[in-house]
Formats: C-alpha cells, sequence, structure tokens
C-alpha cells in the first residue's frame, strides 16, 4: 500500500509518546506526590508497597523507554507475521505499562479507586487495532530467517493471490455486536467483546488478503497470512482442470471448504480443480487459464 510506511512510523510514533507523556505528567504533579509513592495493591485495592518519588519516576519512564526502544528494532520486520504479532505485543505492554502508571499516580494524587479492568482492556484493544491495520497495510514478506514457512524445495514459477473484497464489506457490521456488548456490558461483557473483536479481526484480515497459490517447480503451496496451509508435491498432482462452481450452494459457503474428500479454497465461482493422491484440492481464481497454464509448467518442469 502507499502509504504503507507512513502509518507503521505514525504507529512508532504514538508509541514513543507513552513515555514522553508519563514524563510530562510527573514533572507537572510532582510537588502534588506524597514523598513515599504507593506502588504496588492488594487485591482489595489498598496500597502495600512504596517507593520514594524519585526512584518511582525514574523506574517507570525507563521501563518504559525500554520497551519501546527494544521494540522498535522490529518494526523493520513488520511486513511479516512475526513482526506484526511482536509490534502489536508491544503495544500492548507498552500502554499497560503507561495506564497503569497514570493510575497509580492518580491514586497518590487522592483518587480512591483504580479501574484495572479498563488498564488492561483498553490497550487489549489498541493491540488488536495494531495487528489489523498492520495486517491490512502490508503483505506477508520472509522475516530475518528467510521465510514465514518452512521453505519448498524449487524454483518458483508463479504466485497467485485470490480475494473477493466484497465478503469483508459485507462482514464488517459484525464488529456492531462486540461494540455493542462493550457498551451495554460490564467488565465480563467487555471481556468477552474484547475476544470476540480479536477474533473478527483474524477473520477480517483473512477475507481481506485472502489465499496466496505458490507455485513451484517442486509442487503447489496454499497460503493465508504468510500461514503455509497445504502443499501438494507436483509428483501427487495427477490431473487439473478448469471449474465454476456455486460455493454457497455446492459448499455451504466461501473461504476454507472441506468435504467429499476435496479441500477448496474458493472467494468466487471460478477456479482449477487439481487431482492428486492426497486427495482432490480446488483453487479459486477468477482467472483459471493463467493457473492452468503455470501448472502444466510445473509438471513438465518437476525435479
Amino acid at each position: 500500500m502507499k502509504y504503507a510506511r507512513i502509518i507503521r512510523f505514525l504507529i512508532l510514533a504514538g508509541l514513543w509518546l507513552a513515555p514522553i507523556c508519563v514524563a510530562l505528567r510527573l514533572a507537572f504533579v510532582w510537588k502534588q506526590l506524597p514523598k513515599p509513592v504507593a506502588v504496588h495493591f492488594t487485591m482489595s485495592g489498598s496500597p502495600d508497597a512504596f517507593w520514594l518519588r524519585q526512584t518511582f519516576a525514574l523506574f517507570t519512564v525507563a521501563i518504559i523507554f525500554a520497551a519501546v526502544g527494544l521494540g522498535s528494532l522490529y518494526f523493520r520486520a513488520s511486513s511479516s507475521a512475526t513482526g506484526k504479532f511482536v509490534i502489536a505485543v508491544l503495544t500492548f505492554v507498552v500502554l499497560v505499562q503507561t495506564g497503569a502508571i497514570w493510575a497509580v499516580i492518580n491514586f497518590n494524587l487522592g483518587q480512591t479507586h483504580i479501574d484495572w479492568a479498563r488498564v488492561f482492556l483498553l490497550p487489549a484493544a489498541a493491540a488488536i487495532v495494531v495487528f489489523a491495520v498492520l495486517g491490512l497495510i502490508s503483505p506477508s514478506k520472509p522475516s530475518a530467517n528467510g521465510r514465514t514457512a518452512p521453505a519448498v524445495i524449487g524454483t518458483v514459477l508463479a504466485v497467485f493471490y485470490h480475494y473477493c473484497r466484497k465478503h469483508f464489506w459485507l462482514l464488517i457490521p459484525a464488529l456492531l455486536i462486540p461494540s455493542l456488548m462493550w457498551i451495554l456490558g460490564g467488565t465480563t461483557g467487555r471481556i468477552i467483546a474484547l475476544l470476540l473483536t480479536g477474533l473478527l479481526a483474524v477473520v477480517l484480515i483473512g477475507v481481506w488478503r485472502g489465499f496466496e497459490y505458490r507455485v513451484t517447480t517442486s509442487g503447489v503451496e496454499v497460503r493465508s497470512l504468510g500461514v503455509r496451509l497445504k502443499f501438494l508435491p507436483a509428483s501427487c498432482i495427477r490431473s487439473f482442470s478448469k471449474v465454476e462452481v456455486d460455493p454457497l450452494a455446492e459448499m455451504g459457503g466461501w473461504g476454507i471448504r472441506r468435504g467429499s474428500g476435496m479441500t477448496a479454497y474458493i472467494w468466487g465461482k471460478r477456479g482449477v480443480k487439481i487431482n492428486s493422491d492426497l486427495g482432490q484440492v480446488l483453487l479459486g481464481y477468477s482467472r483459471p487459464d493463467d493457473l492452468l497454464d503455470v501448472l502444466t509448467a510445473m509438471k513438465q518442469r518437476a525435479v
């Protein structure tokens, strides 16, 4: 995506604002803080450990700076599945640290209650959003070790992408369900809403990105979100042909469908059916003739 680098920069810049905001907050209320600052609390919310405010200030700002600094090293790998996950975890850790420190400061300024559910739930929601955004703006690329899945032996002949954005937009209204649960439910409702939002985010990213078919001289690999779903060795492939199907009527829906000895990866009505020793596989694709040509070349050059 054209603005992928800008969006990644904005995410990183937002994380660097966390320790800066904490430091400014401490500076503004420094004289109002008690000299022994409550830093740890029992399950009932009563403080049971105290630090000097100088120690509290140095330690809290330092750990946030350290988390952001170390995590920033992974931003160059944010196009890989591992990189996206690391950045999402980093977002959660930094925001939890910031929220907890902010809540502790407010408690020492006279607030009688700390809402720990909010301290953890809001960062978790932000981490899910960051992971979703990174998944939408950048395709999966090889990570630092050179691959995102076990390597396929052979020369890559072609890579095909199969998706249908219409299904993505049809699923967007489903986000209203966890939104209503968050607004109307209590703490339990918000936890369920958070988990449901995470599940929907993964589904939506998968639908947006679709399937990737990597055809090599050794076989056909099917991926989604950088994860290998299936591999058909060329030696096991017996035949293949162009087909037209009705996914809803014949397979019960779209996406990954299994049944009657066949696995289908389908978002449209056209594709290529492969008969192999491992079973039948249907690869949905809007231009099946292109896929057929590469599969024929693969069989001719199979190692």
